[in-house]
C-alpha cells in the first residue's frame, strides 16, 4: 500500500519571490530619494553661497556643509543597514521554518511508511493463520471450515434458545466455549494475531483518519462467520483487551443481529427474506438512536418501514438518561408483506427487549453498561384500532445512557 503525501513548504515560492521583489523596490526608491535629497541640499547650498575666486574658500562654511551631508547620508545609510540586517534575519527565520516544516513532513511520511510496513507484515501473518483451521478429515479448511463450525453452533444452540434474551446469553457463550475448546490451537493464534493487527493500527503515530481507514480494511476482510466468532471471543476473558478496539473502530458493524445465537428463537419465526428485512430495520433503528443521543437538537427518530400498519419510534428523554422505544400496530383490513407479520404480539415485545439489551449492553461487549446499571420496563396497550408495545430503559445512576463510542469521544459526555 503506497502512501501519497504532498510535502508543501510553509511559504509558497511565488509568495516569497513577490515579497523579495517588493523589498528590493523599496530599497531602490529609498536610494533615489536620498540622491534627490543630496542634490537638493547641494543646490540650495550653492544657491546661497557667493563665490570670490580671489579670496580663499570659507573653510568653516564648507565644514558645516560636510557635517550636514555626512550626518544626513550617514543616518540614512545606518538606517538602511539596520533594515537590511532585520530583513536578513527575517529571511533566515523563514528559511529555518521552511526547513522545519519540510523535516516535519518527511518525519510524518516516514512514520506512515513504517506503519504501513508493520501493518502489512502483521496482517499477512494474520490472514495466513485462517488457513490453519481444518476439519479432522482435512476436507474443509479456512473460511469454509469456520462456516461449518458456525452452522453447527447455530443448530446446537437453537434447540435451547427461548424468548428471553438474558437466558440466551449464557447458552450462546457456552456454545462458543465448545468451539474454542475444539479449536484451541488455531483459535488462540487467530484471535491473538487479529488483536495485534488492531493494536498496530491503534498505536501507530499517524492521523486518526488513517487509522480508521486501515481499520475499515480489516473489517472488510472479516466474513459474517468471523465477525460472529470475534464477538463471542471478546465476551470472554481471553478477548477482553479486544473490546476497546471493536468499539472504537466499530468492527462488528456488518454483523446482522439475527445472525447472533441469542436471536435464534425469533429467527426461527422468520423466513430468510424476512430476516434480511428485520436486520435492515434494526440497523436503521440503531443508527437513528445513536444519532439522537449524540445530537443536542434531536429527541425523536421515526424508523422507516415498508408497512403501513407498523410504526416504530425511538425517543430520548431526561436529557439522555432514558430511552423509549414504541411499536404501534394498527388493526387494518388486509395484510401487507412485512417481517413482523409472522410474529405474535408477545414475540414482538420480547424481540424489542432483546434488541434493547443488545444495543445498550452486549452490542458494546458490556463496555458501556451492564444489566445492573439499567432498569428496563415494558408496557402493552391495546386500543380499538391499534396496539402499542412500549419498552423504556433508564440508567440506575445519574449517568447518561451510552449507546455508541461517538458519545464517549464527544466532550459533552466526558
Amino acid at each position: 500500500m503506497e502512501s501519497r503525501i504532498n510535502v508543501n513548504n510553509s511559504v509558497p515560492v511565488e509568495v516569497t519571490n513577490k515579497k523579495k521583489k517588493t523589498w528590493d523596490w523599496k530599497v531602490y526608491w529609498l536610494e533615489i530619494f536620498l540622491g534627490i535629497v543630496f542634490l537638493v541640499i547641494t543646490f540650495l547650498f550653492f544657491l546661497k553661497c557667493s563665490f570670490n575666486w580671489i579670496k580663499p574658500l570659507n573653510s568653516e562654511l564648507w565644514a558645516q556643509y560636510g557635517d550636514l551631508i555626512g550626518g544626513l547620508i550617514g543616518s540614512m545609510i545606518a538606517y538602511i543597514s539596520i533594515r537590511l540586517l532585520v530583513k536578513t534575519l527575517q529571511e533566515q527565520m523563514r528559511a529555518n521554518n521552511d526547513v522545519f516544516e519540510f523535516n516535519k513532513e518527511c518525519l510524518k511520511t516516514n512514520l506512515i511508511n513504517q506503519f504501513e510496513s508493520n501493518f502489512q507484515t502483521v496482517f499477512n501473518i494474520y490472514a495466513n493463520s485462517l488457513a490453519n483451521f481444518k476439519s479432522i478429515d482435512g476436507q474443509d479448511s479456512g473460511s469454509r471450515y469456520l462456516h461449518s463450525c458456525v452452522s453447527e453452533m447455530e443448530a446446537s444452540s437453537a434447540k435451547s434458545m427461548v424468548a428471553d434474551y438474558s437466558k440466551n446469553v449464557p447458552i450462546a457463550k457456552k456454545t462458543f466455549d465448545n468451539f474454542y475448546t475444539n479449536n484451541r490451537y488455531c483459535a488462540s493464534t487467530y484471535f491473538s494475531l487479529l488483536y495485534r493487527v488492531m493494536q498496530t493500527i491503534d498505536e501507530a503515530k499517524v492521523s486518526d483518519a488513517l487509522k480508521r481507514r486501515y481499520a475499515k480494511i480489516v473489517r472488510c476482510q472479516l466474513s459474517e462467520d468471523e465477525l460472529l466468532l470475534l464477538r463471542y471471543d471478546a465476551l470472554t476473558l481471553n478477548g477482553a483487551k479486544m473490546r476497546s478496539y471493536i468499539n472504537r473502530y466499530n468492527l462488528l458493524k456488518h454483523l446482522p443481529l439475527t445472525k447472533l445465537l441469542e436471536f435464534a428463537y425469533w429467527q426461527s419465526k422468520l423466513k430468510p427474506q424476512e430476516c434480511n428485512e428485520l436486520d435492515t430495520i434494526l440497523i436503521t433503528l440503531s443508527k437513528g438512536i445513536k444519532e439522537i443521543f449524540v445530537a443536542n437538537d434531536k429527541e425523536i427518530f421515526q424508523c422507516p418501514t415498508s408497512s403501513n400498519r407498523y410504526s416504530i419510534v425511538a425517543r430520548k428523554e431526561d436529557n439522555g438518561k432514558s430511552l423509549y422505544l414504541e411499536v404501534v400496530i394498527e388493526k387494518k383490513t388486509g395484510t401487507d408483506s412485512f417481517c413482523l407479520n409472522s410474529m405474535s404480539d408477545n414475540d414482538i415485545y420480547t424481540l424489542l427487549q432483546a434488541y434493547i439489551r443488545e444495543l445498550l449492553i452486549y452490542g458494546s461487549l458490556e463496555s458501556y453498561s451492564t444489566e445492573k446499571k439499567l432498569v428496563i420496563s415494558k408496557e402493552i396497550v391495546t386500543a380499538k384500532n391499534a396496539k402499542k408495545v412500549t419498552i423504556w430503559v433508564k440508567a440506575t445512576s445519574e449517568n447518561l445512557l451510552i449507546v455508541s463510542q461517538r458519545q464517549l469521544d464527544n466532550p459533552r459526555f466526558s
